[in-house]
C-alpha cells in the first residue's frame, strides 16, 4: 500500500465528515448515540470514495516505475490504448482495500481506545498507551486483511493488456492465478515490512487526529476562567 496522497485523504475526510453528520443527525432525532459499527461504516465508505482518485494515481504510478516516462505521456498512452476506463484498471482490489484500511484507521482504531479508555485497562500505564495500542493493532489488522487484495491489484495494475495477460484479467483471476502458480503463503509475501508501515501510520495518524479535535474543541468551547464563571451567575439587570 503506498501511502496516500492529498487528494486521496482529502477525499477520504470529505466523505467521512458528511456520513459522520448524517448518522449525528439521524441519531439526534431518535436520541441515539453513535454506535461503533455507524463509525466504521461511514470510515469504510470514505475509503471506498477515495478509491476513485486513489485507483488512477497508484496505476500511472506503476506504469511510470516500469516505462519511465513522464506523468502525462504515461497517462496519454494508457488513455489511448485502453480508454479512460483504462485508467480504473483494478479498482474493485482498491475499493475493498481503502475501505479496510480506512475502516480501521477512522473506525476500528477509535473504537479500540474508547474500549480501552472507558474500563480503565491500561490505567498503570502512560496516557498513551492506549492510543498506541489501539493503533498497531488496527494497523495490523488492516495490513494482514488486506495483503492479499494488495498483491493482487499491484499485479492487475502492472499487466494492462488482458489479451496478453489474461490472467490478471479480474481480481478473482488473478488471485487463482497467484495461488496456483506460488501457493495462499505468495498472497502475503512482503507483509512485514509494509506491516510496520501501516501500523505506525496509523498511530501517528490517529495521535494527530486526536490532537486536531481536541485543539478545534478547545476554540469552539473554551474553558471559562473563575472570573469569567462569576460572573455568569451574577443577575443582569
Amino acid at each position: 500500500m503506498t501511502t496516500l496522497s492529498a487528494p486521496e485523504m482529502t477525499a477520504i475526510g470529505a466523505v467521512a465528515g458528511v456520513s459522520e453528520v448524517l448518522i449525528m443527525q439521524v441519531n439526534a432525532a431518535s436520541i441515539a448515540p453513535i454506535t461503533a459499527i455507524q463509525v466504521s461504516g461511514a470510515a469504510a465508505g470514505a475509503g471506498a470514495a477515495s478509491a476513485l482518485v486513489g485507483c488512477p494515481a497508484e496505476l500511472l504510478m506503476i506504469q511510470q516505475q516500469k516505462s519511465g516516462r513522464p506523468l502525462l505521456a504515461e497517462a496519454r498512452r494508457i488513455v489511448f490504448q485502453l480508454g479512460t476506463l483504462g485508467l480504473y484498471r483494478g479498482l474493485t482490489a482498491m475499493t475493498i482495500r481503502e475501505s479496510v484500511y480506512t475502516g480501521s484507521y477512522l473506525g476500528l482504531c477509535p473504537v479500540l481506545k474508547g474500549y480501552l479508555d472507558d474500563r480503565d485497562l491500561l490505567q498503570d500505564y502512560p496516557a498513551s498507551s492506549s492510543l498506541v495500542l489501539s493503533g498497531i493493532t488496527a494497523g495490523l489488522f488492516a495490513a494482514f486483511a488486506t495483503q492479499p487484495i494488495d498483491t493482487a491489484k499491484t499485479r492487475q495494475q502492472a499487466f494492462l493488456d488482458s489479451k496478453v495477460h489474461p490472467e490478471y484479467a479480474t481480481l478473482r483471476s488473478t488471485l487463482r492465478h497467484l495461488v496456483q502458480t506460488n501457493g495462499v503463503t505468495s498472497l502475503w509475501a512482503g507483509i512485514s515490512p509494509r506491516a510496520f508501515r501501516i501500523a505506525t501510520a496509523v498511530v501517528i495518524l490517529q495521535a494527530m487526529r486526536s490532537k486536531l479535535i481536541s485543539v478545534v474543541e478547545g476554540i469552539k468551547d473554551p474553558e471559562l476562567t473563575p472570573e469569567e464563571e462569576l460572573l455568569l451567575t451574577l443577575p443582569r439587570d
